[in-house]
């Protein structure tokens, strides 16, 4: 990841998961990886795996919300602002994801309204 050879990286992490399938901190960095590469369903899952193992990693919820905002993912960012949130993360550190969550719930309902 440090050369920013996020394929040969992604590829490398993979190996590691599938011996130590519960390694919190390589899905994070899948994750990352992913998103660098433009994968975004892929980075959201790796980073809701990262947290299922490690409820505390905020980084990686984090980056869950940045992607999630990103692709205009309601479900994902509201569930990955809930992992922030559990993480003890401040909710003042991601005001504008509040913000761009609340923005898409209320285009989902005007569009369906």
């Amino acid at each position: 990841m440090s050369a920013k050879d996020y394929s040969a990286a992604a590829k490398d992490l993979k190996v590691v998961l599938r011996s130590k399938h519960d390694f919190a901190l390589a899905w994070y960095r899948l994750g990352t990886c992913q998103n660098q590469l433009g994968i975004f369903d892929e980075a959201m899952t790796a980073f809701e795996k990262a947290l299922s193992y490690n409820t505390k990693l905020k980084s990686a919820a984090l980056e869950w919300i940045e992607v999630a905002c990103k692709v205009d993912n309601l479900e994902n960012a509201e569930h990955a602002m809930e992992a922030f949130l559990a993480a003890d993360g401040n909710p003042d550190d991601v005001a504008e994801y509040i913000s761009g969550i609340e923005s898409m719930k209320n285009r989902r309902n005007s569009e369906h309204g």
